[in-house]
């Protein structure tokens, strides 16, 4: 409690340090005290470890049931493989052909061809997700095929064995540090991918931080499957080149 002569400014109370938050100022104004005044500090949580809780809170808004993917934009779709991080492959039920999906938001570090830090882990969080998933539903939003035509977009949701509800697969790589938002603004996802990546963020692990401990940052890793190569050889012409120079 201070006594102050109107009109000039008070003293800063001490600040109460608060295990897990960090204080950001208060929550008036005391530079020019005209009468009583109270000031109480603020704080905004400081988050040092990972969690799902706003995947967890998320439910899909939209109507599935009785849709197919292609021909509607949303659907429950059969699992063919898992790609990578952010690519799988699925059936859908009005196509005999498996169809790749490329996850919209995220970007996942490589994990096939020039392997990136954190690529593989990101791979095997998904694959331990959707190959044990009792069901996979994908959400298209806007463009429906990526610039080259060949894959499929949309947001994937999967219901755990024994669950009630489904889960944004999408959000959940982001709340676990295995990809950052790419910034899909005119998304109705947006601002929960924002705030994800913000709460994420400030714990600096994974992607944010941390060092990958099963990545070689010794050299640049290359590796790929036939099929990989097939389908993304423009991704790898310099590569091979060398390659073949070499064993000639």
């Amino acid at each position: 409690e201070q006594e102050i002569e109107k009109g000039k400014p008070a003293k800063a109370p001490d600040v109460v340090a608060k295990e897990g938050f960090e204080f950001t100022g208060w929550d008036k104004e005391f530079t020019n005290v005209s009468s009583d005044l109270v000031v109480t500090a603020t704080y905004k949580e400081v988050l040092t470890e990972l969690d799902d809780r706003l995947t967890s809170a998320l439910t899909p808004d939209f109507d599935y049931v009785g849709k197919d993917f292609i021909n509607d934009g949303v659907g429950i779709v059969r699992l063919n493989r898992v790609v990578d991080g952010d690519t799988i492959s699925v059936y859908s039920p009005s196509s005999s052909l498996a169809i790749t999906i490329r996850f919209l938001g995220i970007d996942t570090p490589e994990s096939t061809g020039s392997i990136e830090p954190w690529g593989k882990a990101a791979s095997a969080f998904v694959k331990e997700i959707l190959y044990s998933a009792e069901s996979v539903l994908l959400e298209a939003e806007g463009e429906r095929m990526d610039s080259g035509g060949k894959r499929y977009l949309a947001w994937v949701w999967y219901k755990p064995v024994g669950g009630t509800q489904y889960r944004l697969l999408n959000l959940e790589e982001v709340e676990f540090a295995y990809s950052k938002y790419s910034q899909k603004v005119d998304s109705k996802y947006h601002e929960v991918m924002k705030e994800a990546t913000n709460k994420a963020s400030q714990t600096k692990k994974r992607l944010w931080g941390e060092i990958d401990p099963n990545h070689n940052y010794s050299r640049e890793h290359i590796e790929t499957t036939l099929l990989n190569l097939w389908y993304n050889h423009e991704k790898y012409q310099s590569h091979l080149r060398m390659i073949f120079s070499t064993a000639t």
